[in-house]
């Protein structure tokens, strides 16, 4: 019975293995548990317990319970004789003893507790007990060990880390935490750096993953270093560490892959799109550029019509009504798109969009060159000219009809 505020705590060890009885003047009854684990760390013991009943005709004199055990087994704090004094007919005694595995145990192992008297005869009780050998936890961590760049992007944008776990030894694993440690790296929204997989049971697997990616802002250009920090159920505290190579995203200003209504390839006689591009430019504010083209094949039919101001125009906060945007000449005789200016009214960490657009008619078949032939970047009190950024041009391919 508790009394109003108290609390008591039990531990066990897979259940108790029930009572191993021996009749005889001196009733002796020994319990202990059916299965411990070695002790690899000298804290973990067990309690072993024998009951003594006097059954005979008179007071039994001088009685002393004596536990025997294995060498693989090991008394713990107290002496293995206890001495229970007279038992009176009909009266029980009890004592116990607490015992630890030894680290190199692993089997079944019997004991046995000898009761002596004075004047009664010697009676003794034997019990088996398995010793499981320890939990011992193989980790496995599975990650990419490099990032790609497609369309001057992360690809893929985030990568997995996958840590696969499995219990090898012969006794549960419980309490264990992991937790990543990502400094240059963000953990996808809704994920915590910290998983509790709870109890792993022996030959028990289980797995569990974390979703990252670079941080915003981050270009790239070598290994990020991360790591996976186990603390056992102890406290001890071990980490591994790995690395994923990121490559370097270059600013760049650069002419896209043509587009045609409905899919497909561009054909002589059709209108396809074009885009211009700016990727990967901090603190970018507008632009100044100068296009060619090659006249023979193609032609830009609505002159200024046919040109659209880009993504990184009317976007995060601008729109066409705030942007100072200066339309391009276009002269179609001799290829050429020439002034276009553009400004944001205030600047963005990261540029990733497009210039602008334009909408050309393919005039006939072959290879047709499209052309930046001079570009400027505009940044807070700087403006920008190609040795800070790469510049790629555009060969378009248009069938014939």
């Amino acid at each position: 019975m508790l009394a109003p505020g108290e609390s008591r705590s039990y531990v066990t060890y897979y259940g108790l293995g029930g009572v191993t009885i021996a009749a005889g003047d001196l009733i002796v009854g020994v319990t202990s548990p059916a299965q411990v684990p070695a002790d690899t760390e000298g804290f973990q013991t067990f309690s072993i317990i024998a009951y003594v009943q006097n059954d005979g005709e008179g007071d039994a004199l001088d009685v002393v319970a004596e536990l025997r055990l294995p060498r693989e087994l090991e008394l713990v704090g107290s002496p293995a004789k206890v001495a229970l004094g007279d038992l009176p007919v009909g009266e029980t005694a009890q004592t116990g003893w607490q015992v630890r595995a030894l680290s190199n145990a692993e089997g079944v192992y019997t004991y046995e507790v000898v009761v002596t008297s004075t004047n009664s005869e010697t009676n003794r009780a034997t019990r088996t007990i398995e010793v499981l050998s320890p939990a011992r936890l193989q980790v496995l961590v599975s990650a990419p060990p490099a990032l790609g760049v497609k369309d001057e992007r992360f690809d893929p944008a985030t990568f997995d880390v996958t840590v696969f776990l499995r219990n090898e030894g012969g006794s549960a694993y419980y309490g264990g935490t992991f937790e990543l440690l990502h400094p240059m790296l963000e953990l996808l929204p809704g994920q915590s750096a910290k998983r509790f997989p709870g109890t792993i049971e022996a030959g028990e697997e289980l797995s569990f993953k974390w979703v990252l990616r670079p941080q915003a802002g981050y270009f790239g250009g070598g290994p990020l270093g991360y790591s996976l920090r186990i603390t056992s159920p102890r406290g001890e505290q071990t980490v591994r560490t790995m690395s994923i190579i990121i490559p370097l995203l270059k600013p760049k200003v650069w002419v896209g892959e043509p587009e045609v209504a409905g899919g497909g390839l561009v054909r002589e006689g059709e209108y396809f799109k074009l885009p211009i591009w700016a990727t990967n430019i901090p603190d970018f504010l507008g632009v100044e550029l100068d296009l060619s083209f090659d006249p023979e094949r193609l032609e830009i039919v609505g002159k200024t019509l046919d040109i659209s101001m880009g993504t990184l125009f009317v976007a995060d906060g601008e729109t066409p009504g705030t942007t100072r945007w200066t339309m391009p000449f276009i002269a179609n005789d001799t290829g050429q798109v020439l002034g276009l200016k553009a400004e944001r009214t205030s600047k963005l960490d990261n540029a990733y969009g497009t210039l602008l657009t334009i909408y050309f008619r393919a005039k006939k078949a072959g290879l047709a060159r499209v052309s930046i032939d001079d570009v400027k970047v505009i940044i807070p009190e700087a403006i920008l000219d190609p040795s800070y950024f790469e510049v790629e041009h555009r060969d378009v391919l248009i069938q014939p009809r």
